[in-house]
């Protein structure tokens, strides 16, 4: 499958999951980045990235300030 068309399906699954079924924005979004990688993919290899990801993103501190500062704009 092309990446083109990966593309084009990845934004109708957020779309649909977003007008459709009224979710979370960051549930949507990972859903359809499943759903694209198990349509690219074929198997469910992919997902041993996702603690490595998350592992490089909680040792930047810069990005782990940003909720706290939407929070204190919250507040």
């Amino acid at each position: 499958m092309s990446n083109e068309i990966l593309i084009i399906f990845m934004f109708i699954g957020l779309i649909f999951i977003l007008v459709g079924l009224q979710a979370h924005l960051g549930f949507a979004l990972t859903a359809v980045a499943i759903i694209a990688g198990l349509i690219g993919k074929g198997d469910f290899a992919f997902l041993k990235l996702f603690p490595m990801s998350i592992w490089g993103i909680m040792g930047n501190y810069v990005l782990v300030a940003i909720p706290l500062f939407v929070f204190m704009g919250y507040m």
